[in-house]
This record gives structure tokens, sequence and C-alpha cells, in this order.
């Protein structure tokens, strides 16, 4: 559907509280899209790759025998601990397989895809199982030993 200037009404979508802004908006710096034909810049490139790995490290079969191996029976799982002894949970609560060494290295500075898959596909002696509580305290400890403005540059190429 067109509004009265002419632009499509999706482009207005998401705006809140009215703060319409035709696009493109005019002084604003796009990436070049040199990915898919000239439809992916390179921030889109990238979120792809990042889902693609993380869908693929699920089906990484030293993954399973780490989950497999901390079963303990009857819906319930040993959780390696994190600044915590080793606990009990049941699954339904949530558990995850975790990397004992971070994907993302922690000066948080991308170098190339191949160091990456490197890290994220480790044997069975690299991974733990943790509870949510548990990995979320350790997410939380790795990011902010991790500067922010370089957490957010990784999958980026620097031209530095």
């Amino acid at each position: 559907m067109k509004s009265e200037s002419g632009v499509g009404r999706a482009l207005w979508a998401g705006r809140p509280r009215g703060g319409l802004i035709p696009f493109p908006v005019v002084g604003v710096r796009t990436m070049a899209k040199k990915y898919n034909d000239g439809q992916w810049d390179e921030s889109r490139f990238r979120s792809f790759m990042i889902s693609a790995l993380r869908r693929a490290s699920r089906l990484w079969p030293p993954r399973k025998d780490v989950l497999r191996r901390s079963r303990l029976g009857n819906g319930q799982y040993r959780c390696a601990g994190y600044k915590r002894p080793r606990h009990e949970v049941r699954y339904r609560y949530g558990v995850t397989v975790d990397h004992i060494d971070p994907v993302v290295d922690a000066k948080g500075v991308f170098t190339t895809w191949d160091f990456v898959i490197e890290r994220m596909f480790v044997d069975g002696g690299k991974m733990q199982v943790l509870c949510l509580t548990c990995h979320r305290k350790k997410t939380g400890d790795e990011r902010r030993h991790t500067p922010v403005r370089d957490r957010r540059s990784v999958g980026v190429e620097s031209n530095a």
C-alpha cells in the first residue's frame, strides 16, 4: 500500500510513536553490498555465518557425547558448576553444553573464520555441561573481560 508521498508503508513500519522517517536517509553511509550478488553487506553476511555455524555446532558429535556423559538418568544432569560445586539439575530447568575456552577470543578481536571454526568445533574435553544459571554467570564474566568496542566488531575484519 502506498502513502500520499508515494513511499510504501513498509518503510514506516516499526517507528515508535509516529516518528516517520522515509528511507533512504540522506547523509547516512551504507556498507558496500559485496555478498550474495550484491544483496548482502558485511553485517548481514556475518550474521548469516554466525547463525549457520551455531546450528552446525549443535550437531557436532563430541557435543552430544558430553551431554550424554553428564546424564545421570531420569531427566537429571550433572552441572560442572561455575564458581560453585558440581550439582544436579533437572533437564527441564535447562542445561547447556559450554566451551571451556570461549569461542571468541578474550580480546574480542576477529581474526579469521578459520579461527572461529577451530574454536567452535573442539573435542569433548574442551566442553562442559552447565545449568543455565552457571552458564549465565560464566558468560557474564567473560563479557566483562572483553572490551565492548571490540566485541561489537567480532566478525568484521578491520582495515587498521
